[in-house]
């Protein structure tokens, strides 16, 4: 019972990675691939989620498989992998914050909203996103009190 549930786990596993690999990507070209969809706000931002979640999906596919293939990686390796997981993570949370943030800023003050977060102020928050991300991971942690 044991060898059938894996192999069902793995082949759903397998096949969810498969579609969203081709759906995002196809998301992603409509997004970028249109002016008029590019200079929104929210769908920059739906954008760059998508992305993360991309990357981390891709990360930790090719974790998985080496753990599943009992490779053993060395430990710069080992940590790049584990840095750029966190990463990609990370980039997935602050990017779904960035979004509840644009969202309350067009409810709260719809009229003034495109000259607040126009988007080439969105390309930078973006920008930041990912250099606080990646800043994050490396500066360490405070000592616990």
């Amino acid at each position: 019972m044991l060898v059938h549930y894996s192999v069902c786990h793995s082949s759903q596993t397998i096949l969810r990675l498969s579609v969203s690999v081709l759906i995002i990507p196809t998301i992603l070209f409509v997004i970028f691939s249109r002016f008029n969809i590019r200079q929104e706000t929210r769908y920059m931002l739906l954008g760059n989620a998508l992305l993360s979640d991309l990357i981390y999906l891709l990360f930790y596919t090719l974790s998985a498989a080496l753990n599943a293939a009992h490779l053993h990686l060395p430990k710069e390796a080992c940590v790049l992998l584990l840095f750029l997981l966190a990463v990609a993570y990370c980039g997935g949370l602050f990017t779904a914050v960035a979004i509840v943030l644009d969202t309350y800023v067009a409810i709260l003050f719809p009229l003034r909203y495109i000259t607040i977060l126009p988007p080439s102020r969105t390309k930078k928050i973006i920008v930041l996103l990912w250099m606080r991300k990646q800043l994050r991971m490396v500066s360490p942690a405070p000592p616990p009190s």
